[in-house]
This record gives structure tokens, C-alpha cells and sequence, in this order.
């Protein structure tokens, strides 16, 4: 978010109650990660019937790859929205590798919300303190790998 005195981005004005107060579907959520991945868990992988196996097959459908100008690199997004996150980054990437399988939403600062619905598992990340950084924040690399790890051995 630009500050319009400094003319420089400012997170600390998503915290102003005027845009607590705000209805931004992708952007500005103020929740805990685990409260997120409550949500993912019930719309994407049958934890409450919020959503059919059809609805969900239909949200992940018809992906479109596109070179994003705003994040500098190729994304791929479904028809309900998601970024496919395993498709995402430069080729032969650690990006693509931890996060295969996975859709979502990154928010600027580090903060991300993921769910591969065929393996049944959400995983959220919300930072204590921002990073300066819209994709590839090394926290969240570092927690999905490990993820992608447990998946692997179980």
C-alpha cells in the first residue's frame, strides 16, 4: 500500500481500522494462520461441507499460464482463483519443487495460504514481522520443504 506523504509502500496502513474494515477477497486477511487453514481444510479438502468434490474439481480447473508483469514471472492461476503454486517461479527452482502439488494465495510480506486437495492438506504461514517481498519468501520455502518431506515419508 503506497503512502501518499512518502510515496513508498507501508504496511502499517493495513492496519488502520479503515482497512480492517475493508472487503478485499485477495488481499488484506486479518486472521490467524490456523484460522486460515481451518478454512482451506473445510473448502478444499471435505473437513465440512462447504464446498462438493465437483465445486472444488471445478474451482482447480482450466489453469492459465500467463507472464505476470507485476511479479516479474510466469503464474499460473485456476478459473476459481488460485495460483498454482508448483508451476510457478523460475524453471528447476526450489520454489516449484516445495510447493508441487499445492494451490493457493501469497500475501505481500510473507504471508501465504496453500492446500493440495489430493492429499488432503492445508498449510498457512502468517509472519510476525513482514518481509520486504511478494514471492519466494525463504520462511515459507523453508516450512514447505519440510512439509513436502513429512508428505514423502508418510
Amino acid at each position: 500500500m503506497m503512502n501518499q506523504e512518502t510515496g513508498k509502500n507501508d504496511g502499517a496502513l493495513s492496519e488502520t481500522p479503515e482497512m480492517m474494515e475493508c472487503t478485499l477477497t485477495s488481499a488484506l486477511t486479518h486472521a490467524s494462520a490456523r484460522a486460515q487453514a481451518t478454512i482451506y481444510g473445510a473448502l478444499y479438502c471435505g473437513e465440512a461441507e462447504l464446498l462438493t468434490p465437483e465445486t472444488v474439481e471445478l474451482a482447480l480447473d482450466k489453469e492459465d499460464t500467463k507472464h505476470d508483469a507485476f511479479m516479474g514471472m510466469e503464474t499460473t492461476f485456476t478459473q476459481g482463483g488460485l495460483a498454482k503454486f508448483g508451476d510457478n517461479g523460475p524453471p528447476d527452482s526450489v520454489m516449484r519443487e516445495v510447493y508441487d502439488g499445492f494451490y493457493g494465495w501469497a500475501g505481500w510480506g510473507g504471508s501465504i495460504s496453500v492446500v493440495d486437495p489430493e492429499r488432503k492438506v492445508s498449510c498457512m504461514y502468517v509472519m510476525s514481522a513482514m518481509a520486504n517481498g511478494l514471492v519466494g519468501d525463504k520462511r515459507m520455502i523453508r516450512i514447505m520443504g519440510a512439509v513436502q518431506d513429512c508428505l514423502k515419508a508418510a
